[in-house]
């Protein structure tokens, strides 16, 4: 494992939050949502998932600021807290990124106000890549049980009505789909779910794979990709991150067999063991999932063939074969690592 603390960075409209990571156990799409009565009104409804109870918190209403209208394409990251669920809207879940190269600093050191119930929950401000970042602290998001219960009909809310307004009648369907979703195999998933792995999906190409979280130290774009002369096809050059040489393996190749057609459009996944620190290059990271590891295969068949050798499971996901692949062999493998004293 790991011996550095991860954070999922997330948007909502412009601002940019960050939550540790080990607090997340799902993101998913926006469901339809329960208005319940007797819950703080930062708390704009519940849903059931997988049997539990899970208020959702609008993140701007808690810090009693304005907040925006949801959209159909917006998500919800599940928390698990000391001692219960909780969701929080989001407008979408950027990337993954490791606490080595941030910067964190007290906020009243970046915004010189008073403290107050409008930043409360802000109390670090994370500088990475020349991004300013709101640390939400996870202590003071909610420091009280909350007693929920699923009511018998349904009940009427202003406020949720209001954030729904922008979804046109005719794309409701979508957030019910999604609410009945997940409500699917409940009682199947009340067992075993103690086994859960963060794995983020990227595409490489058309398909989708996974790589889990704990192999991956950070997220970044590609920048001044250099190609390396005399190197094999899989190497799709070297990049400087914060003044490192970072040999940067394209995946598209080593599944395919043939090279990413537009590298400096992509982007890097940073993994690392005690040896080597590798770039894989992807086309984009998609999601980032907690999967139930009694429910992986090492049978399920993928599309191509060339690269099967990578992949050590694959599960279902969204109707797809996900191939999750084996970073222990690619940091491992020596044939595939260029020396990094190759001057460029």
């Amino acid at each position: 494992m790991s011996d550095f603390t991860s954070f999922l960075l997330f948007q909502i409209k412009n601002s940019k939050y960050a939550i540790a990571a080990n607090t997340v156990t799902e993101i998913l799409w926006l469901p339809e949502l329960t208005a319940v009565s007797g819950l703080p009104r930062y708390f704009v409804g519940i849903f059931n998932y997988r049997g539990d109870i899970i208020p959702v918190m609008d993140i701007n209403l808690r810090q009693r600021k304005k907040t925006y209208s949801y959209k159909i394409n917006n998500k919800i990251v599940v928390l698990q807290l000391a001692k219960q669920k909780i969701a929080i809207h989001i407008s979408s879940a950027t990337k993954v990124i490791g606490s080595e190269h941030c910067e964190f600093l007290p906020l009243q050191q970046v915004q010189q106000q008073k403290k107050s119930q409008n930043t409360e929950i802000i109390t670090e401000i994370i500088k990475h890549d020349n991004e300013i970042i709101q640390k939400i602290d996870i202590g003071k998001l909610q420091e009280n049980d909350i007693e929920i219960e699923e009511p018998e009909e349904e009940e009427k809310s202003d406020i949720l009505e209001k954030l729904l307004t922008t979804i046109p009648e005719e794309d409701r369907h979508i957030l019910q789909a999604r609410k009945m979703s997940y409500l699917k195999d409940t009682d199947k998933m009340q067992e075993g779910l103690s086994d859960l792995t963060p794995v983020a999906i990227i595409c490489i190409g058309e398909e989708y794979f996974g790589i889990e979280l704990e192999y991956i130290q950070e997220f970044s774009e590609v920048h001044s990709l250099a190609k390396v002369p005399c190197t094999p096809p899989h190497i799709a050059g070297c990049m400087n991150l914060r003044g490192d040489i970072l040999t940067l393996l394209d995946l598209h190749y080593l599944l395919f067999a043939h090279a990413t057609p537009n590298p400096s459009a992509g982007k890097v996944v940073i993994s690392k063991n005690q040896e080597n620190m590798l770039g894989l290059l992807v086309r984009e990271l998609l999601d980032v999932i907690y999967i139930d590891k009694t429910l992986t295969n090492t049978s399920l068949p993928m599309h191509q063939d060339i690269g099967k050798n990578l992949i050590k499971e694959t599960f279902f996901h969204t109707g797809k074969v996900i191939g999750v692949l084996d970073i222990v062999k690619l940091l491992n493998e020596e044939h595939l690592i260029v020396n990094e004293q190759i001057r460029i």
